[in-house]
């Protein structure tokens, strides 16, 4: 069973005691309550970082009510006991609020819900599923980084083993130069080139002995993508 689908399946059966001993990793994130802290621009910020370095890697759940011990020889955090609360302590509607505030385009799928615990009566955990976003739609932008900026600014994090990483300016240059050699853009070149060598092209058969170039040149450039 995939990771993420293991966590679902936990939460399902709403027996949160199942989740001592579970480290954290690429697909699970645990948090002592509130988890984020709302009211100042560092912890908006750290929420919108974590989810979308989730949803710009495999997706994955970030879990508030859990107690963690660190791991240092793996460079984690095990889940080493429960700190239920009441629903009334997740507040659903500013963790949607504030993602949709600061995330750029909106996580697809996305689920904020608060789930109870089978043995404790009107406790239990906050819950924030974030399922990948397709390849072709990343990557999930943070429209804001620095709340004393009054400039647009944006940044990306990914997930990597159990921590969200930054990604530093230089890295989110060397991508978008990197991927501007698109296969939509490939494209659009070949089709240029077609049209301007038919246009200037008198015989038929020529023309049609391109086009068949030009056809097959699509196919495996499709094909290789």
């Amino acid at each position: 069973m995939p990771a993420i689908d293991a966590i679902a399946a936990l939460l399902a059966a709403g027996d949160l005691a199942a989740f001592q001993g579970l480290k954290e990793d690429q697909w699970f994130d645990a948090k002592q309550p509130p988890g984020y802290d709302l009211a100042s621009p560092e912890g908006r910020f750290e929420l919108a970082k974590d989810v979308s370095s989730f949803a710009n890697a495999e997706g994955g759940h970030i879990i508030v009510g859990l107690t963690t011990a660190v791991v240092p020889e793996e460079q984690t955090e095990q889940v080493n006991g429960l700190a239920l609360m009441p629903a009334a302590a997740f507040n659903v509607g500013s963790i949607q609020g504030v993602l949709n505030e600061y995330l750029y385009p909106r996580v697809q799928g996305l689920a904020v819900t608060w789930v109870e615990h089978v043995g404790s009566a009107g406790q239990g955990v906050g819950v924030i599923l974030i399922p990948p976003m397709p390849h072709d739609q990343r990557f999930v932008l943070m429209k804001k980084v620095d709340a004393t900026s009054t400039q647009i600014v944006f940044g990306v994090a990914i997930r990597r083993g159990s921590n969200s990483i930054p990604y530093k300016v230089e890295q989110l240059h060397a991508m978008c130069r990197d991927g501007r050699s698109s296969v939509a853009e490939r494209l659009a070149r070949i089709e240029a080139k077609l049209d301007s060598h038919l246009r200037s092209t008198e015989a038929v058969e020529d023309r049609a002995a391109f086009a068949d170039e030009a056809q097959g040149r699509v196919q495996r450039l499709l094909a290789d993508d």
